[in-house]
């Protein structure tokens, strides 16, 4: 029985064939979808390309990216990251301290990009344990996130100017 898969993936061998697109250009199809081969890639990927071929307008679109499954010790790297990114900078057991930033990837992703040069989902275990140590110095600097709303120093004296309409100071 003919799968909704197998008749996409029918759909897109019929167009590559009809355009004439070389085993080059369909390798780098398929990488900017972040896969090596057709079977690699989701549904929304298959529909996604099959419509570019086809010359329907889908714009750059958001491609949800082949899910490679990871090792337990991957995971365990994540998580301490995320760990030490979210944890509270007060906790009393020092191992248990993070830097504070809330659990949003809005202001997550960001931070891991600016300090580890990449998403934490694309960071190798090399990288995330290199991560996890930089973690640590900057924790153990002090450094603590506070939100935009939060004042980074004390607010100066306001100064007031007192002036008479006459012109003239008071005594």
């Amino acid at each position: 029985m003919k799968t909704y898969r197998d008749s996409l993936l029918a759909k897109l061998h019929i167009l590559i064939k009809e355009q004439g697109i070389d085993d080059e250009t369909k390798r780098t199809m398929y990488a900017g979808y972040g896969v090596e081969t057709a079977a690699d890639m989701t549904d929304y990927q298959l529909s996604h390309l099959i419509a570019r071929l086809e010359g329907r307008e889908v714009g750059s679109g958001f491609v949800i990216p082949f899910r490679r499954e990871v090792g337990p010790e991957t995971r365990r790297l994540r998580s301490q990251c995320l760990k030490l990114i979210t944890g509270s900078p007060d906790a009393a057991v020092l191992r248990m301290r993070g830097l504070g930033l809330p659990n949003d990837w809005t202001v997550i992703n960001p931070f891991v990009q600016h300090h580890a040069g990449a998403l934490l989902n694309q960071l190798s275990d090399g990288s995330l344990i290199d991560f996890v140590r930089k973690l640590r110095k900057i924790r153990d600097s002090g450094w603590r996130y506070r939100s935009p709303e939060e004042p980074c120093r004390k607010q100066e004296p306001a100064v007031v100017l007192v002036a008479s309409p006459g012109g003239s100071l008071p005594n």
